[in-house]
């Protein structure tokens, strides 16, 4: 499954991330906060998805950086993550959202 991360406040805090037909579901970073919290760093991948200054500048501890502008020719790494669940995450929910 894929995921991608918004910042919508008007959701609630979810520790399981609901199933989606097409793979993709947005929530918020309280939701992240919340899943992250009830499961193993093992069981999922952040792919931050912002380019290599914004990454500099912060991000969340043990994301991985996959700028959207490599993305298609960085597929091979995606592949190879192990993890049920690679979460997208960007500043806006725009860039994840393409990933």
């Amino acid at each position: 499954m894929q995921t991608t991360t918004t910042m919508n406040a008007n959701k609630p805090a979810i520790a399981e991330l609901p199933e989606h037909e097409v793979g993709v579901v947005n929530i918020t970073a309280d939701q992240l906060r919340a899943y992250a919290a009830a499961h193993a760093e093992s069981e999922y991948t952040l792919i931050d998805v912002r380019e290599r200054d914004e990454y500099r500048e912060g991000h969340i501890p043990g994301a991985k950086l996959i700028p959207l502008s490599e993305l298609e020719h960085r597929l091979g790494e995606l592949r190879e993550i192990p993890e049920p669940h690679r979460i997208f995450y960007c500043r806006s929910g725009n860039r994840s959202g393409r990933a």
